[in-house]
């Protein structure tokens, strides 16, 4: 076998050792503490009610299941990334879930699950819920370019160069 031989039979396992990354084991820890995190935040908001927080209103049901699938698909694209840690990887998948946070974001602010004591309060957390699901559709726009720009890169880029 040739040298150049050599280097070409190399670079697809150079490629995937690139993918995973050197701070792939910080990473998933990361990831590890995302899942815990959200599988607590679902026993919270499956809570709320039942613990009698003073401005979460019973149409808190209403918007119950949008939280849980924003909450679902967060732990969901963290086990993803866990078990397949490329840039370009990540770059798509956590479009979904930011998608979803989106969705979760309208229907709390069509329903508004909360009581604020004052007409002032309430207006100002609608136009916060309002200007959060604006920050987060843009943020969720500018992820899936960033994702597809990504995955252009890795499917073009030369196996011996780095990401």
């Amino acid at each position: 076998m040739t040298a150049m031989s050599r280097t070409h039979a190399a670079q697809p396992a150079d490629r995937a050792a690139r993918d995973a990354g050197a701070g792939a084991g910080a990473r998933s820890g990361g990831y590890l503490l995302a899942i815990v995190i959200n599988a607590l935040l679902l026993y919270v908001v499956h809570h709320l009610l039942a613990w009698d927080v003073r401005f979460i209103t019973p149409a808190w049901n209403d918007v119950l299941w949008a939280v849980d699938l924003s909450l679902q698909a967060t732990i969901v694209a963290n086990v993803l990334f866990l078990i397949y840690d490329a840039r370009w990887f990540h770059s798509l998948v956590q479009v979904v879930p930011a998608g979803v946070a989106v969705l979760s974001l309208w229907w709390m602010y069509q329903i508004f699950p909360f009581d604020f004591g004052s007409v002032g309060m309430n207006d100002l957390a609608r136009l916060g819920l309002v200007l959060l699901t604006i920050a987060a559709a843009i943020g969720t726009l500018v992820s899936a370019v960033v994702g597809i720009v990504d995955l252009v890169r890795y499917a073009f880029e030369p196996a011996g160069v780095p990401e």
